[in-house]
């Protein structure tokens, strides 16, 4: 798509209205436009993040110029929404998913305060190696005095993954 726009420009993007749904249930596009400083982010390295949004969505996701679309399912439409949407609160600081008990495209799991470089590896590349691996985005929480202010349980003594 981005081959042709540059050939053609505003053969995708000219009809595409900013921040528009076609209401299709069962496929469709979503488009959204992107500030500048936004697009590098949504991109990553290599295109990495876009890949990996798609991936754990479910959903397909292009970008041409600033405008992103994204097409599939509602649900798969839905859910790449919300995940880009995330990815931009983590620049803002800890993301908070609403509801996050009731999904089932969430888990939450406790990582100790001494864990937390370990987990996330130099320049976060463990993480990046298991999102890549397994097709999900990963991203540090706080769930302390947010919603229904249930928090994530801690780890049991015995996990594996509990620091001692």
């Amino acid at each position: 798509m981005a081959a042709v726009e540059t050939k053609v420009p505003n053969y995708f993007t000219g009809d595409s209205k900013p921040d528009e749904d076609d209401d299709q249930d069962e496929w469709g596009t979503k488009t959204l436009v992107l500030k500048p400083d936004e697009l590098s982010y949504a991109l990553g390295k290599k295109g990495m993040t876009r890949k990996k949004l798609a991936k754990s969505s479910g959903c397909i996701v292009e970008y041409v110029g600033y405008t992103v679309f994204m097409s599939g399912t509602r649900e798969e439409r839905t859910r790449a929404k919300e995940y880009l949407d995330w990815l931009f609160d983590q620049l803002k600081g800890p993301v908070y998913v609403d509801g996050w008990e009731e999904r089932d495209d969430c888990t939450c799991v406790d990582v100790p305060q001494d864990c937390v470089g370990y987990v996330t590896g130099a320049r976060r590349a463990t993480l990046g190696k298991i999102e890549e691996e397994w097709g999900t985005l990963m991203f540090f929480a706080d769930f302390r005095g947010r919603g229904s202010g249930r928090e994530v349980p801690p780890a049991s003594p015995s996990s594996p993954y509990n620091a001692s």
